[in-house]
């Protein structure tokens, strides 16, 4: 294992908080690694004690996604059984039931399961290999797992904020292909898309009975030959992530205290687990930024680990009358910023930090 990256200590993101004399969250280092032999870059080392917060997100659902077509047509199938390993219910567990597909948890029938969606567990889980193995088990003779996946490309290009402890793994195609052929399987359809800053979609099966898919659009090619060029599987690759990363916070930091000194009103927007991290890496607390906003019903009321920013619902953005709002969770700006039209209307500034600073309009 080559190190790449040590952020010290740090809570679990989703560990929020209830009172500010809450219990503080329990901290671990976050230090990351490459695998020198199979390129998967993980964390080194224990999560923090105690019970493990909640933590996910749906498959990506472009609008016009081809993705449900494929599956149906690679299977064959008017019927599918399918395992939703992580519950996202999204691509393409939705689109499928919508036109005739059955799905259901399925885990315990071997051999039987036509589509396995692995959704963004893999880098959830602890026992990576484990969670591979489990459904190739299942897989039947011509199903297909399908996995989405944060690409690492977007780490090795200085997104930082996705490491926490909440992230076990950080996958590239060409480091997921050697955990997929331990297990029997290989990548017959891979795609880019741009969710979450930055997703590949993949279709897997077995690599006894698996046909490559005709059309060049999803050609896994493309990717492993991008991978190799950024130099992805190596520690190289992200020899430029520490510096990255300590600009964006002196930035950050910087910002905050300007905006104080100026007499200016400043909240955040987005409480999830990007912006937590973001936040506590590098040492922001309400002297600096005395809330952030969150449609989230079930985080409004809750303060963010370690840092004790209150979470309140978006109208408090204009009970504030803030002059800055600052959009922690980046790669929804466009959105956020559509949401929050009367803040536009009177002439607040949008600005984010991610990859650099940048204002808004």
């Amino acid at each position: 294992m080559s190190p790449i990256l040590d952020l010290g200590d740090q809570p679990d993101p989703d560990a929020l908080r209830d009172r500010p004399d809450s219990e503080p969250a329990p901290e671990a280092p976050v230090k990351l690694a490459i695998c020198s032999s199979c390129a998967l870059v993980q964390l080194v080392g224990d999560r923090p004690i105690g019970p493990r917060p909640e933590h996910g997100h749906s498959m990506a659902l472009p609008v016009d996604d081809p993705w449900p077509r494929l599956i149906a047509e690679t299977i064959g199938r008017d019927r599918m059984v399918v395992w939703d390993v992580d519950g996202s219910s999204g691509l393409p567990a939705t689109a499928l039931a919508g036109t005739g597909h059955v799905a259901g948890a399925v885990q315990e029938l071997r051999d039987q399961v036509d589509l396995v969606l692995v959704g963004h567990a893999l880098a959830h889980v602890d026992d990576f290999d484990g969670l591979i193995a489990e459904a190739a088990a299942v897989l039947a003779p011509h199903g297909l797992v399908a996995i989405d996946f944060h690409h690492v490309l977007g780490l090795a290009q200085g997104q930082f904020d996705v490491v926490s402890h909440s992230h076990r793994s950080y996958l590239s195609l060409l480091s997921l292909e050697h955990a997929l052929e331990r297990n029997g399987l290989v990548t017959i359809a891979a795609q880019q898309i741009s969710e979450y800053a930055g997703t590949v979609r993949v279709l897997a099966a077995s690599a006894a009975t698996s046909t490559q898919v005709a059309d060049g659009l999803f050609d896994p090619e493309r990717i492993r030959t991008v991978e190799r060029a950024e130099r992805v599987t190596d520690a190289s690759g992200y020899s430029d992530l520490g510096r990255r990363a300590r600009h964006v916070c002196d930035d950050l930091t910087e910002f905050l205290r300007g905006c104080r000194r100026d007499g200016r009103s400043v909240v955040g927007y987005g409480a999830a687990s990007r912006a937590t991290a973001l936040i506590n890496i590098a040492g922001i607390g309400t002297d600096l930024l005395p809330l952030v906003a969150d449609r989230s019903t079930a985080k409004q009321g809750r303060l963010l680990p370690r840092a004790l920013i209150p979470i309140r619902d978006p109208a408090a953005i204009e009970e504030a009358a803030a002059d800055d709002i600052v959009i922690l969770v980046w790669p929804l700006a466009a959105q956020i910023m559509e949401q929050l039209a009367m803040a536009r209307h009177r002439n607040a500034r949008f600005v984010r930090f991610m990859p650099e600073l940048t204002f808004l309009t």
